[in-house]
């Protein structure tokens, strides 16, 4: 329940571009959690813990 109560309000622009994979930049600050760094040509999916 804590962590809904950090949740953030965002646009309709922004949950539309978030839904369609089309944001480039998250709409928070990732912190003490594994993000993704990338997508390889292969479609391998490369991550890395945020501090």
């Amino acid at each position: 329940m804590e962590r809904l109560e950090e949740r953030k309000e965002i646009s309709l622009a922004d949950y539309e571009m978030l839904h369609e994979g089309r944001k480039e930049k998250s709409v928070v600050e990732p912190a003490q959690e594994f993000v993704l760094a990338g997508i390889d040509s292969q479609g391998y999916r490369h991550y890395k813990f945020v501090e």
